[in-house]
């Protein structure tokens, strides 16, 4: 979700009407000091562009806001456990709204393999990889707005 707000300025800016279209499309109007404050899901990241028409139709200049969000990021804990060729990799997303994004990991490991992150922003994988296979195992995780972090990588070291 997203907040636009901000204030209409004019000889009388009480009940404009602010529409807004772009990234984010609604429309709000203004209070008796002019001000307005809605909140709306975005389709995208992007612009959002605004203007107001106040009660003479008179229409504002065109406002405009970006909206933008980091690349999410892959911490890693670097608690790797191995019992019985039973690997554990754990770690952390920092991204906005991380809870319920998937981590997908690559290489060692069978296509597919994926993590859920956790209300505190933690993932677990746990995986059985065959006795004498070492290498690096690599994890990416993609947010919401389909941005994708770098890879991470874990090491199976030689036995």
């Amino acid at each position: 979700m997203v907040t636009l707000s901000g204030e209409v300025q004019g000889s009388d800016p009480a009940g404009a009407i602010v529409q807004f279209y772009g990234s984010a499309i609604c429309t709000a109007i203004t209070s008796a000091n002019g001000s307005f404050s809605v909140e709306v899901q975005a389709s995208c990241l992007g612009c959002v562009y605004g203007n107001a028409i106040d009660t003479w139709g008179v229409i504002s200049n065109q406002a405009i806001e970006t909206i933008a969000c980091p690349v999410p990021e892959i911490i890693d804990n670097i608690d790797k456990v191995s019992r019985n060729n039973y690997w554990q990799f754990l770690g952390t997303v920092v991204a906005p709204s991380a809870p319920g994004l998937t981590v997908t990991f690559v290489s060692l490991v069978p296509e597919g393999t994926t993590a859920t992150v956790q209300a505190d922003g933690t993932f677990v994988l746990t995986i059985q990889i065959p006795p004498n296979v070492y290498g690096n195992v690599s994890a990416t995780v993609t947010d919401w707005w389909g941005q994708e972090s770098q890879d991470v990588f874990y090491c199976v070291p030689l036995p």
